[in-house]
């Protein structure tokens, strides 16, 4: 979704204003899990389990990119108006805290609202 691929011939979708760098987090033997604290829309942070898996690295992110977590100040779950990009599988856990919020913004979205 990132408007940037570096180091790499894949052809962005351009959705985001994020630059990234593919499988920067390490080969699949690398992969692992974490709880981060995301905030998601509310005034209070919330600890999310997160699975990353040859997972891209955002190296930039453009002035209208909202950081939703981070892992170890890099940006790893962002929002764009009612896009969200994440750098890890929030498919892969029993929490639905990031797929709950993604549907409320869509939700929003589709009623013409401002987020």
């Amino acid at each position: 979704m990132s408007q940037a691929i570096i180091a790499d011939s894949m052809e962005p979708f351009g959705i985001l204003d994020i630059s990234v760098e593919r499988n920067a987090f390490g080969r699949q033997y690398e992969s692992f899990s974490t709880n981060l604290s995301v905030k998601l829309g509310t005034a209070k942070s919330e600890l999310v389990p997160a699975v990353f898996i040859r997972a891209p690295r955002i190296r930039h992110c453009g002035p209208t990119i909202e950081v939703l977590a981070s892992l170890e100040g890099e940006p790893v779950l962002i929002k764009q108006g009612f896009h969200l990009g994440a750098t890890f599988h929030p498919e892969l856990t029993h929490c639905t805290a990031v797929h709950k919020y993604f549907a409320s913004i869509v939700n929003t979205a589709s009623q013409g609202k401002e987020f």
